[in-house]
């Protein structure tokens, strides 16, 4: 079981593993998340009820439909080199802290890479196969303590 030292205590927060491993669970929900949403637009366009839709409307489905295709395509990519090191010890692409604070009962895990105004990021990963920074946000409320792990990559 890949997941199993995140999910039997002890827990070792600060561990470069451990919080590879809640980000890399992050990253294959995100995964999912832009799957479903990607096929949602391609039944809409190919749906019969909709083959009279505005070109509008086409347009921006088949934009959203490229659109996720290449936000799957960069998870992938990211998905490999975490496997690597998660699997084969690769040299570490991401950089990792941890801050622990009281208790809360809350508990999120996020990615997402963010981009400057005006920045050609996008175009770059679509045309050229360039993965795009990215964010990794877990909270995890424990026993005594919340943890709040925040990792981004460091090659890419």
């Amino acid at each position: 079981m890949v997941f199993k030292e995140i999910e039997t205590p002890p827990i070792e927060f600060n561990k470069y593993r451990v919080q590879l491993l809640f980000s890399y669970r992050s990253i294959c929900g995100e995964l999912r998340k832009k799957q479903k949403s990607q096929e949602v637009f391609k039944r809409i366009l190919n749906a019969n009820s909709f083959k009279g839709m505005s070109n509008y409307s086409r347009l921006d489905s088949e934009t959203r439909v490229e659109g996720y295709e290449i936000g799957i395509n960069d998870i992938k990519r990211l998905m490999n080199i975490m496997e690597d090191e998660i699997y084969n010890n690769a040299i570490p692409n991401f950089t990792f802290s941890t801050y622990t604070y009281d208790l809360i009962q809350v508990c999120a895990s996020a990615m997402f890479s963010p981009i400057q105004p005006g920045s050609d990021a996008i175009s770059k990963a679509a045309n050229q196969g360039e993965p795009l920074s990215n964010v990794f946000i877990n909270v995890i409320p424990q026993q005594n303590n919340l943890y709040i792990i925040v990792g981004i990559t460091t090659t890419g």
